[in-house]
């Protein structure tokens, strides 16, 4: 259950221009998908999606607490690109519906046009 809306997770958010998905399609942990949005700041994108009433996170989750760059994130990252910078976390319980991430993915969609439109203007 949890593989299939994690895979729904990532591949909707795939299709977003601008969007990079860190890390393997598949070899994952079944709750967690890592992102990252080209030219925005992982905090803005954060702020915004908190402020919506969904909470991801901008470290991983071995590293939540030190201001480091993980390990973790530079591994799942593309060579070159600043992903371990600017990546969102988006991690899934074991009680989370498919409603729920449904409702996750209309917030997000909401969310990524601001994104994407402050990114422009300070452009």
């Amino acid at each position: 259950r949890l593989l299939r809306l994690r895979d729904l997770v990532f591949s909707t958010l795939a299709t977003y221009p601008d969007i990079i998905m860190n890390g393997d399609a598949t070899l994952r942990l079944p709750n967690n998908v890592h992102l990252s949005i080209r030219g925005v700041d992982h905090e803005y994108a954060a702020m915004l999606l908190d402020a919506a009433g969904v909470s991801v996170s901008t470290k991983s989750a071995c590293n939540e607490s030190e201001a480091e760059t993980s390990h973790v994130l530079e591994a799942m990252c593309r060579a070159g690109h600043q992903g371990m910078m600017s990546g969102l976390r988006i991690t899934l319980g074991r009680m989370t519906t498919e409603g729920e991430v449904d409702r996750f993915l209309e917030i997000f969609r909401a969310q990524y046009v601001h994104m994407i439109a402050s990114r422009d203007i300070s452009s």
